[in-house]
């Protein structure tokens, strides 16, 4: 079986999306089939205890755990055993439902730089900080949604909005520790230009100059205010960007790992393989495997 992109099928009007899956709607030993999405999602483990895969990752996820699913990252949930009934919430929602709370542009580049950012943490058991917090609002979205009642749409929008900010106001810090929120909000808008081009742009050759000459600097003072902001040079962020692209073609059982490599911007299959078990520990006909149902 090939697993791509999924596209979520919902209302427009209300981006938002509540699942409850268990046994009875597992295929094979999956109670979420590997795949991908733009949206962002959260899921609860109700009962049970699965296997969850993030990207790289491997988690082992019980009763409570939260985990969050960023945008674009290859995620499955398969049960551990058979005999045992295993059960899990989900939601699911596009960046819309986000961007139409924003008071002020500052706000939107927060979200727009933060969701994507690779730091930000999957799994979150009963002993994080943050659970209490996630586990509440989770729970008042999956009553809103059930019962319904005048203006439940608003407040489910208001509790997403909640977890979203309450685990990024954690990386905030984590990011960009020794830069105030408004002196960062300058960087990242100078820079963002650059990290636009590089998102369409990841395809094809790029050298530092190009790159560098989207946000108006020399390579040298670009490459400075770029490791700055994100702990990275530019072109790691290059092959970061075409390394999670190639993970999405990979899904593809159709299309070669030479094609994966041309289509993620490599060109060259062997710098590829090379690079991508570098970057994750193995080959990525070991990464294909993981997920060839």
């Amino acid at each position: 079986m090939t697993t791509q992109r999924q596209i979520v099928d919902y209302k427009q009007r209300f981006p938002f999306r509540i699942s409850n899956v268990g046994k009875n709607a597992m295929v094979d030993h999956y109670l979420v089939l590997p795949h991908w999405h733009e949206h962002l999602e959260l899921i609860k483990i109700v009962t049970g205890v699965v296997q969850v895969k993030v990207d790289s990752q491997t988690f082992i996820g019980e009763e409570g755990d939260i985990f969050f699913f960023n945008s674009c990252q290859i995620h499955s949930v398969s049960v551990m055993n058979h005999d045992t009934e295993s059960r899990i919430h989900g939601m699911i929602f596009d960046r819309i439902l986000l961007y139409r709370a924003m008071a002020n542009q500052q706000t939107e580049q927060w979200i727009s730089s933060l969701l994507g950012h690779r730091a930000i943490k999957n799994q979150y058991t009963p002993a994080h900080e943050l659970w209490p917090k996630l586990n509440e609002g989770f729970n008042t979205v999956i009553e809103e949604n059930t019962t319904k009642p005048i203006g439940y749409e608003l407040i489910i929008i208001s509790e997403i909005y909640t977890l979203i900010m309450s685990i990024l106001r954690i990386y905030a810090n984590e990011i960009s520790s020794d830069v105030n929120p408004s002196r960062y909000i300058e960087r990242y808008s100078k820079l963002k230009p650059a990290l636009d081009y590089i998102e369409e742009h990841y395809a094809n050759k790029m050298s530092l100059e190009e790159i560098s000459s989207q946000s108006n600097m020399s390579p040298y003072h670009f490459t400075r205010e770029f490791k700055k902001l994100f702990g990275m040079t530019p072109m790691q962020m290059v092959t970061d960007v075409r390394l999670h692209r190639a993970k999405r073609l990979l899904l593809d059982l159709n299309t070669s790992i030479t094609e994966v490599s041309n289509l993620a911007g490599f060109y060259d299959v062997g710098h590829f393989s090379k690079v991508f078990k570098q970057k994750n520990g193995y080959t990525p006909l070991q990464f294909r495997k993981g997920f060839d149902l």
